[in-house]
């Protein structure tokens, strides 16, 4: 369904607008400086037949964020509280007071595409109070969580601070051991055979130097990948 408007003008003090089939998708794509303009809108209304001055808002609110580093791939913030819910269809009615009529909702929202170091990003939810806080994921990693409740907004942003991926690709060997056990022998000695395309090839002695059975060598710089 598309988004739809109603609206009572019966009584002039009290005009309420009614906005029909609002969706902020579950997934956001991720846009430098920016937000999703696929997740996001913005409305006026003037009662006022010869006047075109419109003032827009927006009918969510925003998370910032700055990413660090070159491995991120993915921003998930989850509301903590059972029937929380931060995006997904909704009916919104404006007026002497604000109601987001929830449909089809869920109570996560993950930003995904392309993200550049030290680059600001923004993720659409709706506004409202999330009594149990929020828990922040980078690439299904949780990296921060609130228990406290916070009221989002509309028309505001909410800053998240500088979020990266803790761990960033394979953990290396930088030691390996050997215990020979029945391959030792009076006079045994050990070496380990290493290989890259870019360092070639090296034979480095593996040594017992405390005597504890236990032989070691320690990577040689630029074997380590």
């Amino acid at each position: 369904e598309d988004l739809a408007l109603e609206y009572n003008t019966s009584d002039p003090e009290n005009v309420v607008f009614v906005f029909k089939n609002l969706n902020i998708p579950a997934t956001q794509t991720a846009k430098a400086d920016s937000f999703d303009p696929a997740a996001t809108i913005a409305v006026g209304a003037s009662l006022n037949s010869e006047s075109v001055d419109l003032s827009f808002v927006n009918l969510y609110s925003l998370f910032k964020f700055v990413v660090k580093g070159n491995d991120v791939q993915s921003i998930k913030v989850k509301a903590n509280g059972e029937t929380d819910q931060l995006v997904g269809k909704s009916d919104v009615q404006l007026g002497t007071s604000d109601v987001y009529d929830k449909k089809d909702a869920s109570s996560e929202v993950t930003l995904t595409g392309t993200f550049e170091d030290g680059k600001t990003y923004y993720i659409a939810v709706y506004p409202g109070t999330y009594a149990s806080g929020f828990t922040i994921y980078v690439n299904d990693e949780e990296v921060k969580t609130t228990s406290e409740s916070k009221t989002l907004e509309m028309n505001k942003i909410y800053n998240l601070g500088e979020l990266e991926c803790e761990s960033v690709g394979p953990k290396y060997v930088e030691t390996i051991y050997l215990q020979p056990g029945l391959w030792d022998a009076d006079n045994a000695w050990y070496a380990v055979h290493f290989f890259n395309s870019a360092e070639g090839a090296e034979d480095v002695a593996m040594t017992d130097e405390d005597k504890d059975g236990v032989y070691e060598v320690d990577v040689p710089a630029g074997m380590e990948s």
